[in-house]
């Protein structure tokens, strides 16, 4: 299969299709977790370049939701709810996607009422996306900071608020660590090999085997009705995936998304 660049990995008309993230490379998706391996079907014909953007998009949304994180940079706007406990220990909020890049705004918004935090104040775990407020200065309208670190303004009065805080930030990665990009490439490379295995001698096929005159030669695969050709390497990646890579991505990204009081 000849060397392709992501830039190349785009067919025309209404269905082009590219990937979703300058950070990977179908090259070296091929060169790492597909070495040796001709992808091509029983005719010679190579995969076509959709099969390795689709598989490896597809690859790219799995792995976000699994680790519940953020891979290509967006803007983001989300509504929370106050909650009395989280609001007095020091603002606490966990943001729906991380990492997050940078606060863009933090405001509260009560009946006809808005406030905005002051940026100042804004304390952010860019890996866990987690939110603390802590004032730099003394006041701002009616928040108050306490000795204990308490907000004073609106904690008084209510324990919970529906959609009290308003919050607009950045999502994203700017460096791709080298597990992520291993859990992706595999979870990509599982897909296009399930395909492969299918394919080494024909969908179905255990076993050829072609006879001229007096010679014959026969070739055997480890294909079957249950597994395809391609069964070992894909349970290999599937394992490995599932006890060392995810386990170990999620306790790194997730972080503890909780407080005790």
């Amino acid at each position: 299969y000849n060397a392709i660049s992501n830039k190349d990995l785009v067919t025309s008309g209404p269905t082009s299709k590219s990937l979703t993230s300058d950070f990977f490379s179908i090259n070296e998706m091929m060169e790492n977790y597909m070495f040796g391996l001709d992808l091509s079907d029983s005719e010679g014909n190579p995969f076509p370049d959709g099969i390795f953007i689709h598989h490896l998009n597809s690859a790219i949304s799995h792995i976000e939701r699994v680790l519940n994180i953020q891979i290509v940079k967006s803007e983001e706007e989300e509504i929370h709810d106050f909650h009395q406990n989280d609001y007095i220990n020091w603002g606490y909020i966990q943001l729906f996607k991380c990492p997050a890049i940078e606060v863009l705004e933090l405001k509260m918004t009560y009946g006809n009422g808005e406030m905005r935090i002051p940026n100042e104040w804004i304390q952010l775990n860019k890996t866990t996306g987690q939110i603390t407020i802590f004032p730099t200065s003394g006041a701002t309208g009616s928040l108050i900071i306490g000795a204990n670190g308490m907000l004073f303004g609106i904690q008084n009065r209510l324990s919970y608020a529906p959609q009290l805080w308003r919050i607009r930030y950045s999502a994203g990665l700017d460096k791709i660590p080298a597990d992520l990009y291993e859990a992706i490439y595999k979870k990509a490379t599982i897909s296009i090999l399930q395909v492969w295995g299918d394919l080494i001698l024909g969908a179905g096929i255990a076993n050829q085997t072609v006879s001229i005159d007096s010679l014959s030669q026969s070739i055997g695969t480890t294909q079957s009705a249950m597994y395809g050709g391609a069964s070992a390497r894909t349970e290999d990646y599937k394992k490995d995936l599932d006890t060392r890579l995810i386990p170990a991505l999620k306790s790194y990204f997730t972080g503890l998304k909780m407080i005790v009081v």
